[in-house]
Order: structure tokens, then C-alpha cells, then sequence
């Protein structure tokens, strides 16, 4: 080995132990203020917690539910084309026109023939008035309107897809976000052991320092590798906080509260089979075909606006001049047959409008069947893929771990550089988080070929 310069054969032994102080301070200062950097001790989470609590308190679940809701009031209001109509009214007046004041002492019972005198005929006295009534309408046939009624039924059944949809797509992203929890953590767990380790080399290195056998720069070059360790430790540990408060806001809890998962990232299993094209039962699929369903019976239904409608209808009231009561009484029953034979063009048009609306809801449906089979062939490319990546990731691990055993072995016994060991260390830590990103890369693509095959069981 190369002898070492004067200069730097002169650090004594106060100085050297001034220096491992030094780095010992800073060590425990630097995980002090890592592990501060979390307000509070994590709590554990596990993926079950996290998808029952998703689905039970997310806000776009809690939307959905009012959807079908508001789809189930809209469809009880079509509950008119069979049911009655009814109103009661109680309506007091005073006059002195000829024409209302004769018609009310004639509804009240009260005319004699003095009231056909042509001088109180055009110039009557005045009239109090008091009628309750109460009218009934009833529908009997209305085509267009019970069409609309069963376009509002299916309404609520594209509703209740909407909601098992969302809550197929909730589970997927609260897998995939879990996930994503557990590769931030391996990663934290990786990142420290680099940490010990490079602190472990910097302890030897000042040795090495103090009896001359490497030079400063050299003990810099740890120095700045460890720098940039303990920054990746810190974006990774801001990226768990923000993993943390995306999952509190799913489960609709209170934000800035740290999440531990249960258990760590592990490889799935490799033998599953998918079927080569989507399910006809998968919820966007149906929901898809109802929405199409439901254009159709719309169209219909203005086509149907071509019939008559028939009503009855009916009322019962009673006249007094004083206040409820009843001095006479009289009553109206009726049918009533409606036809718009002809409304300018305006039937025709709607006609157009609907047919097209039907047949542009077909060709999404078609298109929409085309791209998940798209969507599915291209998650199984992905999944290989990461198969295959992961037994890569595998291969490189254990190549870069045993070149930083051999260099490390070498650089105790004084025949490494220290360049050298910090470059095979470096490329270990890199294959480290490059494994479990693998690995993470082919769960969540697992968990993606689950949620498009859905409903293939």
C-alpha cells in the first residue's frame, strides 16, 4: 500500500477520538430526528381493517347511497299513473258582481223569485260566500307514462351497479394503496440497515484514518454516501405520511394519523389462470347494458306518446254563506279522454332524439366491452412482466450482496478502496429497494387482474 503523506500521518489519537465522538453524536441525533418526524407512534392497520371501514365510511360510498335513494323517490313518484289525486280546499268570498253573486246564492240553495228582479240581477246586494270542496282525479290509461315508470325502476338497478361498482374499485385501491404502505416500510427497513451499516464502515474507516492507511477524502466519500442514504430515508418517510392521510380519508377518519401495516410485502403466488376476456357479470359491464336498456324504454315511451290518455275525475262541494257549513251541496263525475293528435313536429323530433340516444348507448356498450378486453390482455402482459422482473430482482440481489461480502472482506483486511466498497454498497441498497418494488409491481398488477376477471368465479 502506498505510504501515506506526512500531513496525514499527523492526527493524533485526541483527534481521532474527537472525530468518533463527533459521528457518534451525530448518528443519534440524526435517528432522533427521524423517527420525531412522525407526530405520533404509528398504529397498526391491517387490510381488512382498512377495506371494511373504505366501504363503510368512504364519501363517495356515502354518495352512492343517496344516489339510489333519490333513484327510489324519483320512481315512487311514477306511483300517480295508478293512484288518485285528491285536494280538499275551504274558500270564503264576498262580491257584488252580477254574474258571481247570482251563482253563489244559486250554488248556496237561496234564490227565490224576487232575485230575478233586473234591478237586483244588475245591481245585487252583497254576497258572502263559503265552499269546501273536494276534487278526485284518477288515471286509467296513460301508455307513455307507465314506459316512464319502468325506465324508472331500472333506474334504481343501474344505481345499485353504480354502488357495487364503487365498491369493487374502493377495495382495488385500498389494496393497491396498502401495498404501497408495505413497500414504504421495507423500503425504511432496508434504508437503516444501510445506515448501521455505513455508520459500522465509518467507525472502521477512522481507525484506518488514524493509523494512516487511507486518506480524509476518503473518509468524506462515506460521509457524503451517508448523506444521500439518510435524505432517501427522509422523502420515504414523508411518502408514508401521505400514504397515511390518503388512507384516513377513505376511511373517513381524522387526517394526519400515522398507519403501520400488519404484516410486510410478500410475493404472491405465481400459478393463478385469468379467463382471456372479461366477465358479462362484472357491475360496469351490466351497468353498461342497463344504461342502454333504459334509452331503449325512453324511446319507447316517446313513441308511445302518440296514444291518448283517459282520466276520470270527480269533486264534491259544499256552499254556504257562513263558514263551515253546508247549506246545499252538489257534485261532478266525469270521464276525460286526451289526445294530442298533432304538436307541430315537436313528436317527430323527439322520436329522432331518443332513437339516436339508444343506438349511441349500444356503441358505448360495444366500445366499452372491446377496451376492458383490451384493458385485461394488457394487465396479463403486466403481471409476466413482473414475474418475470421479480426473478431478476432476485438474481441481482444475491450477485450484489455477495460482491459487498467480498469487498467488505477485502477493505478490512486493507486491500479495497474505499470507493469501491461504498459503489458495491450502493448497488446492494439499489437491488435491495429494486427487489421489493418487484415485488410490490407484481401484487398490485395480481390485484389489478383480480379486479378486471371480477365476477368470473
Amino acid at each position: 500500500m502506498p505510504r501515506v503523506p506526512l500531513q496525514y500521518q499527523l492526527i493524533g489519537k485526541h483527534e481521532s477520538l474527537r472525530i468518533m465522538r463527533g459521528i457518534y453524536i451525530f448518528i443519534s441525533i440524526f435517528f432522533f430526528i427521524a423517527f420525531s418526524t412522525f407526530a405520533q407512534e404509528p398504529e397498526k392497520l391491517s387490510l381488512e381493517q382498512l377495506i371494511e371501514e373504505a366501504l363503510e365510511n368512504n364519501f363517495q360510498i356515502l354518495i352512492g347511497e343517496q344516489r339510489i335513494k333519490q333513484a327510489e323517490g324519483l320512481y315512487r313518484q311514477t306511483d300517480a299513473l295508478f293512484l288518485p289525486q285528491i285536494s280538499l280546499s275551504h274558500t270564503g268570498m264576498i262580491t257584488n258582481n252580477p254574474l258571481m253573486a247570482f251563482g253563489s246564492k244559486l250554488n248556496q240553495g237561496k234564490l227565490t223569485a224576487a232575485d230575478f228582479d233586473p234591478n237586483l240581477l244588475n245591481n245585487p246586494d252583497r254576497v258572502d260566500n263559503f265552499n269546501t270542496k273536494i276534487e278526485l282525479t284518477q288515471p286509467i290509461y296513460n301508455r307513455d307514462g307507465q314506459l316512464r315508470r319502468a325506465s324508472a325502476k331500472m333506474g334504481i338497478e343501474m344505481h345499485d351497479l353504480e354502488l357495487a361498482e364503487s365498491r369493487a374499485l374502493i377495495t382495488f385501491q385500498m389494496e393497491e394503496l396498502y401495498m404501497r404502505l408495505q413497500l414504504s416500510y421495507e423500503q425504511i427497513n432496508a434504508i437503516q440497515k444501510t445506515i448501521e451499516w455505513i455508520d459500522a464502515t465509518e467507525l472502521q474507516a477512522i481507525n484506518y484514518l488514524r493509523e494512516g492507511l487511507i486518506h480524509r477524502a476518503d473518509l468524506l466519500e462515506i460521509s457524503f454516501r451517508k448523506n444521500e442514504v439518510e435524505n432517501q430515508l427522509q422523502r420515504t418517510l414523508k411518502e408514508i405520511e401521505n400514504l397515511s392521510d390518503m388512507m384516513s380519508y377513505y376511511m373517513g377518519k381524522e387526517i394526519n394519523t400515522v398507519w403501520a401495516p400488519v404484516e410486510g410485502l410478500k410475493p404472491g403466488n405465481n400459478a393463478i389462470e385469468f379467463p382471456d376476456i372479461p366477465s358479462e357479470n362484472r357491475e360496469d359491464i351490466q351497468m353498461m347494458k342497463v344504461a342502454a336498456e333504459i334509452n331503449k324504454v325512453q324511446r319507447n315511451a316517446v313513441s308511445a306518446s302518440i296514444f291518448p290518455q283517459l282520466n276520470a275525475f270527480g269533486s264534491f262541494e259544499l256552499n254556504d254563506s257562513k263558514a263551515f257549513h253546508g247549506r246545499s251541496n252538489g257534485y261532478i263525475l266525469g270521464l276525460q279522454l286526451t289526445w294530442k293528435v298533432f304538436e307541430g313536429g315537436m313528436r317527430r323530433g323527439r322520436i329522432q332524439e331518443a332513437e339516436a340516444s339508444h343506438r349511441k348507448s349500444l356503441i358505448a356498450l360495444e366500445e366499452y366491452q372491446s377496451r376492458t378486453h383490451s384493458d385485461l390482455n394488457r394487465a396479463k402482459r403486466i403481471y409476466e412482466l413482473a414475474i418475470e422482473q421479480e426473478q431478476l430482482a432476485v438474481n441481482g440481489l444475491i450477485t450484489a450482496k455477495e460482491v459487498l461480502r467480498l469487498r467488505t472482506d477485502r477493505f478490512e483486511q486493507g486491500l479495497e478502496k474505499i470507493t469501491d466498497l461504498l459503489l458495491a454498497e450502493s448497488r446492494y441498497t439499489d437491488r435491495q429497494l429494486e427487489y421489493h418494488r418487484a415485488i410490490y409491481q407484481k401484487n398490485t398488477s395480481l390485484a389489478k387482474l383480480r379486479f378486471l376477471s371480477r365476477g368470473s368465479e
